[in-house]
């Protein structure tokens, strides 16, 4: 089954990936095209690249797409205040009715775990090669934002936070290597076996502990619901972050000093009364035990 690789006209770090894409693979002419678009196809890697005009967190529309797809990669800049040089990777969704960024209220995309995890041990290695790139903090994100009705797993792969670094040519170069890299390994499946899919709740929106476990353990996280949405997540919206997995979730993480007590109590009640059999784990105890380090 083919990976979608997806970029945007509209977003400049997205463009950057995308020609470092094109400049490290090579891509043939489909002859099939999506809105005037022409989708290319890389065989070594069994992905597609299609680009679209419109912004990334809004394209529901490739639920039209004329080829079966099994996964989407969405190449994309992040925008922060801080204007904190990044290298993210996050799975869609809204875990309240706040909606603003795309996608629809209360609704989770598909999480695409083992994807995320080999893009985020591969770009740690690019990081370590290329002394360029050491002011990068890289991290996993809360879920958020749109698309998230596209009944395929949806990875967003960023550069952020400011124009200069969205094209900075280093940080696209690191990223088209990790994401071919990663989807090299998806195609050899030998490793699935060795890794254990998680749900995570708690702590800030960037995720440092579960960033953390993503790095030093077999674990491979999956929709992350940081604390600021806790307090309004609702039954329906927690169990679909059990379902809406491409790799059923044996684990709830649990980021016990990101959470209030009141929160902590929420979280596991609404786990054991949807009855999902998840082991509830406390991050520094799955550090201890699921570590590779």
């Amino acid at each position: 089954m083919l990976s979608a690789i997806v970029s945007s006209k509209r977003d400049p770090a997205s463009r950057n990936i995308l020609n470092c894409l094109l400049e490290i693979c090579s891509w043939n002419k489909t002859g099939i095209s999506l809105k005037g678009n022409e989708i290319l196809q890389c065989d070594e890697t069994n992905s597609l690249l299609i680009t679209i005009d419109s912004d990334l967190t809004s394209a529901e529309f490739l639920s039209e797409l004329p080829i079966l797809v099994e996964r989407l990669i969405f190449i994309s800049r992040h925008e922060a205040t801080s204007k904190k040089p990044s290298l993210l990777i996050h799975f869609t969704g809204n875990w309240t009715s706040n909606a603003m960024l795309g996608g629809y209220p209360n609704t989770l995309g598909i999480s695409d775990p083992i994807f995320a995890k080999y893009a985020f041990i591969e770009i740690l290695r690019e990081k370590e090669k290329r002394d360029r790139l050491s002011e990068f903090e890289i991290s996993l994100e809360a879920t958020h934002h749109g698309p998230t009705q596209l009944n395929k797993p949806l990875t967003f792969i960023e550069i952020g936070s400011d124009p200069d670094k969205w094209r900075n040519k280093e940080a696209g170069e690191a990223w088209a290597h990790a994401i071919i890299r990663a989807l090299e390994r998806l195609q050899r499946k030998k490793d699935y076996k060795n890794l254990v899919v998680a749900i995570g709740f708690g702590g800030p929106h960037y995720a440092p502990n579960f960033s953390k476990v993503e790095r030093e353990t077999c674990i491979a996280m999956g929709h992350i619901a940081p604390k600021y949405v806790i307090d309004q997540i609702s039954p329906h919206v927690l169990r679909q972050a059990y379902l809406k997995n491409m790799v059923k979730p044996k684990l709830a993480l649990i980021d016990w000093k990101g959470l209030t007590g009141a929160q902590r109590e929420k979280v596991i009640t609404l786990l054991k009364e949807l009855n999902f059999n998840l082991e509830i784990v406390k991050i520094h105890t799955a550090l201890r035990k699921y570590s590779t380090t």
